[in-house]
């Protein structure tokens, strides 16, 4: 046995388990000092230092007229023209849940004083619950112009799966120019 080797059984004996675990962590320790952490210090300055500089140099935003603000407002709505084709995305997007639109009653009206229209839809439908919620879900993200007005939901007794449900929509549409 070498000298080392007798020095290393000595001071494991002494320690003990609980002194050769501190040890092994503080050896882990510091190689993750310098395996990880000491390289990123580079990183952070250059952040910092670019944060500084962001906030010594603020971007101004480009304050609007309130009638440029709401000309922006009103450009966010479809034209009325759009129409047809959004009706056809509420159809694929029932086509795409196994649902069947069978009738559709619908108002088209002038939003006063305003160049908007609204184009109000009620539909009945026949899913369960998670069906449903999937289906107005994806009706919002695919028209953004669209707010749901209502859902009515009926169930025929209490061990039905199936909903008998009202969903009522509001499309909304600026006039053409």
């Amino acid at each position: 046995m070498t000298r080392w080797q007798w020095k290393a059984q000595r001071v494991a004996a002494s320690v003990g388990i609980p002194g050769l675990i501190g040890l092994g962590l503080l050896v882990a320790g510091i190689f993750i000092y310098f395996a990880a952490i000491r390289p990123n210090t580079g990183e952070v300055a250059q952040l910092k230092q670019k944060l500084a500089g962001m906030r010594s140099h603020p971007q101004t935003m480009r304050q609007y007229a309130p009638e440029e603000e709401l000309a922006m407002f009103y450009d966010f709505f479809p034209k009325r023209e759009a129409l047809a084709e959004q009706l056809r995305t509420l159809n694929h997007l029932a086509t795409d849940e196994d649902l069947v639109i069978e009738r559709i009653d619908y108002k088209l009206s002038r939003i006063q004083s305003t160049p908007l229209w609204r184009y109000q839809i009620t539909f009945p439908l026949n899913t369960d619950y998670t069906t449903l919620r999937h289906y107005v879900a994806a009706v919002l993200k695919a028209l953004p112009n669209a707010a749901l007005e209502i859902i009515e939901m009926q169930r025929d007794d209490a061990d039905a799966e199936l909903l008998d449900e009202k969903i009522g929509l509001v499309l909304f549409y600026r006039e053409a120019h």
